[in-house]
């Protein structure tokens, strides 16, 4: 596994994104519903998954409802200050996985394998490759380090 540093000569260049489009066309196989709608809102509820196992690295023993969460999260963005109240950490950014034991780290990597699983049938039901859309991130996100704007707001930065 690589290490989580920024770096400012990663060889883009040298990626491979085959993999991202064989792993589309298994899961196409494996895809019963074959819907629009499955495919937003079962990555929907895979995400609230995680969220619900990162939730109690993050909040006290008062762990607020989700929905309580996820409400003043769509009303108004992240509510620090509210939050900070009830948090273990200063910074929300501060979550440590460390804390996890072996089995709940494998649990939360399982529930983003199936986030994975849910993007590759969501760009196939877009009618996208879904290595063709991670390439295009990539450069994306290589045209931003380059030109210093990885931070800010909006795509066309």
């Amino acid at each position: 596994m690589s290490s989580y540093k920024f770096q400012d000569d990663y060889p883009v260049e040298q990626m491979n994104f085959e993999g991202f489009s064989q792993y589309q066309d298994f899961t196409a196989t494996t895809d019963k519903a074959e819907t629009n709608l499955n495919a937003a809102l079962g990555m929907a509820g895979e995400v609230g998954e995680i969220l619900g196992k990162v939730m109690p690295l993050v909040f006290t023993d008062q762990v607020p409802d989700v929905h309580e969460v996820l409400g003043e999260m769509t009303v108004s963005g992240l509510r620090c200050e509210m939050l900070k109240k009830r948090t273990r950490v200063d910074h929300l950014e501060a979550i440590s996985f460390d804390r996890l034991a072996p089995g709940e780290k494998i649990a939360l990597a399982n529930e983003v394998a199936d986030v994975v699983w849910y993007l590759a049938r969501f760009c196939g039901r877009l009618g996208e490759d879904f290595g063709a859309v991670m390439k295009r991130n990539v450069d994306k996100l290589s045209s931003r380090k380059t030109r210093g704007v990885l931070h800010g707001k909006g795509d066309a930065r």
